[in-house]
């Protein structure tokens, strides 16, 4: 499944592209600025994803999907096709990472 979305990584610069969901990572792809960048998480390397509404979180004024890492990266994430898509990526992020019991 894919999205066009804005992406930043780390709070640094804004991209303009889209968001893969495959197999076993999450993709991100765009430009910011004329320049390509690209950001691949593992999804047992999401430990929490949320909603970030406030002022600070938002891209081109809309609300987020923040995603951590253990490590303490972040990536947020707002969706170009519509806000209702943004719980819907929530929730097929959190399947993604549930493991099931061995």
């Amino acid at each position: 499944m894919t999205y066009a979305v804005l992406w930043r990584r780390d709070r640094g610069p804004v991209h303009a592209g889209r968001l893969s969901l495959l197999d076993h990572t999450l993709l991100l792809e765009g430009t910011s600025a004329g320049v390509a960048g690209r950001c691949e998480l593992g999804y047992d390397e999401i430990e929490n994803v949320d909603i970030g509404r406030t002022a600070a979180q938002r891209l081109g004024g809309r609300p987020v999907t923040v995603i951590r890492s253990p490590r303490g990266e972040t990536v947020e994430v707002a969706m170009l096709g519509g806000g209702g898509l943004l719980p819907e990526l929530v929730e097929q992020l959190d399947a993604a990472r549930v493991k099931p019991a061995a």
